[in-house]
């Protein structure tokens, strides 16, 4: 649990952030944040409910009604946006964190590490994670089926064979045969008595349920005293199901990965506080797939903390770079800022562990989205593949031979690596909704992304889904799934505006005027024009959306809702720029 905030220190970090540039120019957002932060400090918050704050804030006559005035949920979604924006900029190394989560309106306030310069000043040098040995070892338990059905049992049985059969192929690992551990099968216990029986590292465990057509899969990764460090869930249709157990035992055995040169050279293993922090790494990791801008942020957290504690490992610092690299996708930091951090933790990773097969790929990703170096890209990338393929690393280095070099039969051959590596993964059908999209595949992209949404399928991937039923002559499919996604669109800068360019591309022109002041991209505000007609005001946003060198600009020239817009001396001035740029190196 972290230490409690006193008022004093909360009251002080909201003075900061009311005097911050962030919110200089919001006097809305500065009394909503204030109402807010005082009402849960009086202990209201459970009371707070959009009704009560639109009648306290903005004195609607009659009475405020959410059914029909959506001021508060837009206003809501601009503060938190606001927050994110202002604690990975001017309130990095603010003592306390303020937040409100999606879907409550209290307040929460929580107490933040101290900066890298504090800490090293005032903490001793964290003890090392690794020392002289030959390698990690672990075990798999039998994982259990809940309902004690012989055929589910079957299954669990299956699914054990298979994550331990991927497992015993990672270099540096050593697994308990499978004879060993058979006796756990009914054993209730699965933590200190197994890991120390079997002589192991650590205990991977967990049950298999079925509800209706979905196979739900629990997994949880133990330590030798029997604490859990870990856990994973994996919702999936029930279709094949031998399929659908390798595809749940390689993307979990995906997010548990080892990326330590001497652990897989088996000249190291780890110390007993190594697995914890392993086991960290792996949720930052699961994090950092949703794509999310909450959870990014969450994720950028705990990778610092694990770089300032975790000196002879290099993840912390890659994941890190990772983390700068996806907000700057996202729009949620500028391309200097995320160059800055992206290079400087990739570069600390590399002094740790050379042969970081992640941290060569967080260079890859640097170079191809950051610096637009198509060269410097692929030489990380193929560096990287040779240290020890991961599924980030080759789906990234597929859009980027989409993005840079307009190579579609090599990005598909990376993105069918990475579903290979990973199979179950929301960023990876991000990345296959965005390369099907610039790719003009409307049809493969509308039955992936669109008609039958899969499990778990994130709102971008389902936004573009969505764009391609247009395509394809099936707008009422493509209401239906904006529908569904619309608030979640609305915390994605570039696609903040996509429930009402859709709606606008369906008809609805008014759509347009009643989401102008939402907060967005250049990119959206231009996506929306083109929806409305409205050309020469695309064309300026897009000119601001080359001049702030956001990640969008490189789609100019493949998307097709600019296809308009081709030819003009304008657009194609911003399509050569975007072309022709140079790599941005160290600038």
């Amino acid at each position: 649990m972290p230490d409690p905030v006193s008022r004093e220190e909360v009251l002080a970090e909201l003075g900061r952030i009311e005097a911050s540039r962030d919110f200089q120019d919001s006097a809305r957002l500065v009394a909503l944040l204030r109402f807010l932060v005082e009402e849960t400090l009086l202990g209201n918050g459970a009371q707070l409910k959009e009704v009560v704050i639109g009648n306290a804030l903005y004195e609607r006559e009659p009475a405020y009604d959410p059914r029909i005035d959506s001021t508060v949920r837009v206003e809501m979604r601009r503060l938190r946006r606001k927050l994110i924006d202002y604690f990975a900029g001017d309130g990095r190394e603010d003592p306390v964190a303020i937040t409100i989560p999606t879907g409550q309106y209290a307040a929460i306030f929580t107490p933040r590490a101290a900066p890298p310069a504090a800490i090293a000043a005032e903490e001793p040098a964290s003890a090392p994670l690794f020392e002289a040995g030959q390698g990690a070892t672990a075990a798999v338990l039998p994982f259990l089926a809940l309902s004690r059905d012989p055929a589910e049992q079957d299954l669990a049985d299956r699914l054990t064979d298979e994550i331990t059969f991927i497992l015993s192929q990672w270099e540096g690992l050593r697994m308990a045969p499978r004879g060993a551990v058979l006796r756990y099968r009914e054993s209730a216990s699965t933590g200190r008595p197994a890991a120390a029986e079997l002589g192991v590292d650590a205990v991977l465990h967990g049950s298999l349920r079925r509800h209706g057509d979905i196979l739900r899969v629990i997994a949880e990764l133990s330590d030798g005293q029997g604490y859990v460090l870990w856990s994973d869930r994996f919702d999936t249709p029930d279709a094949d199901q031998l399929q659908v157990l390798e595809r749940i035992a390689r993307t979990l055995t995906s997010r548990l990965g080892i990326d330590s040169s001497q652990v897989r050279a088996q000249t190291m293993r780890p110390r007993p506080g190594a697995v914890q922090v392993m086991a960290a790494i792996s949720h930052g990791r699961r994090l950092l797939d949703s794509q999310r801008p909450d959870a990014l942020h969450r994720a950028m957290a705990l990778f610092e903390r694990l770089a300032r504690s975790a000196s002879d490992f290099a993840r912390g610092h890659t994941g890190i770079a990772d983390c700068a690299c996806d907000l700057y996708r996202l729009g949620l930091l500028d391309r200097a800022t995320a160059a800055r951090m992206a290079r400087e933790a990739a570069q600390n990773a590399l002094r740790i562990d050379p042969a970081s097969a992640e941290a060569h790929a967080a260079l890859g990703t640097i170079a191809a989205w950051i610096d637009f170096d198509r060269t410097g890209a692929e030489a990380w990338f193929a560096r990287a593949a040779q240290l020890g393929e991961t599924a980030r690393a080759a789906r990234i280095r597929g859009v980027a031979l989409l993005l840079l070099q307009r190579e579609p039969e090599g990005a598909a051959r990376q993105l069918r690596i990475a579903r290979t590596l990973e199979p179950i993964s929301a960023h990876q059908d991000i990345a296959e909704a965005i390369s099907f999209f610039q790719g003009r595949q409307f049809t493969a992209l509308a039955e992936r992304f669109g008609r039958a949404p899969r499990v778990q399928a994130a709102a971008e991937a389902r936004y573009y889904g969505a764009l391609a039923l247009l395509e394809t002559g099936a707008p009422q499919a493509a209401r239906e799934v904006v529908a569904e996604i619309a608030d979640e669109l609305a915390d994605l800068p570039d696609l903040a505006l996509g429930a009402a360019e859709i709606a606008a591309r369906l008809g609805d022109g008014a759509a347009g005027a009643a989401t102008a002041e939402r907060p967005a991209s250049h990119f959206a505000r231009a996506t929306l024009a083109m929806a409305l007609g409205r050309h020469a005001e695309a064309i300026d946003a897009l000119m601001a959306c080359v001049a702030r060198e956001d990640l969008a600009r490189a789609w100019l020239r493949t998307d097709r809702r600019f296809d308009p817009l081709r030819g003009m001396p304008a657009f194609e001035a911003l399509v050569t720029a975007v072309r022709d740029a140079r790599p941005c190196g160290n600038r």
